[in-house]
């Protein structure tokens, strides 16, 4: 099953994901058991990875990707190329946003794992890989892996994506619908 959460740009979809997840207490890593139990219940284990807004000087300056099992943080996206070291690394870039190559590298790596995790979270799919860049190559290739995916995408290209996943068994849900979000992760 997708799932896909939608809403504005800016509307807390992100934050609205990074709650639930820290809320379920279900992040672990890989440990060869996909399903855990406590006290009798299920829980869901989840991987994947969230897109976390980056400031400097309260000036919004990109995006670091969030690896939900590790805690790890990687600069990801930025509004600038950087003018460090790392410059080398933010070859392609959207409009006025430089996406970092070592980072879609580990990214892509976490995702061909999805097949570790009852539930796979991916913040978010845009315009890049509506082109089949960005994290698409490695989603192809995990998406019949029996893994659930929770896709966050922006709502001006929803209709975009949905054409792409015509023959996959989906689920959309919008801002408004946390309960539902939330039933995903088996929280009550």
């Amino acid at each position: 099953m997708i799932y896909i959460f939608t809403g504005p740009i800016d509307s807390g979809k992100t934050n609205s994901i990074k709650q639930l997840v820290s809320n379920s207490g279900y992040r672990c890593p890989v440990s060869g058991s996909r399903r855990t139990t406590e006290n009798g219940k299920r829980k869901t284990s989840i991987g994947g990875f969230l897109s976390l807004k980056v400031y400097e000087n309260d000036q919004h300056i990109g995006y670091d990707l969030w690896e939900i099992n590790s805690d790890r943080q990687l600069a990801f996206i930025r509004v600038q190329r950087p003018k460090t070291k790392d410059q080398k690394n933010y070859r392609d870039n959207i409009g006025k946003f430089y996406f970092n190559s070592e980072t879609f590298e580990y990214s892509n790596k976490l995702i061909e794992q999805a097949n570790q995790y009852d539930l796979f979270i991916v913040d978010e799919l845009g315009p890049l890989e509506l082109q089949g860049k960005g994290f698409w190559p490695a989603l192809e290739k995990v998406f019949d892996c029996g893994t659930d995916f929770l896709f966050v995408i922006r709502e001006g290209i929803l209709d975009e994506f949905q054409k792409l996943f015509t023959k996959i068994n989906k689920n959309v849900m919008t801002i408004t619908d946390k309960e539902k979000l939330s039933s995903i992760f088996n929280i009550q």
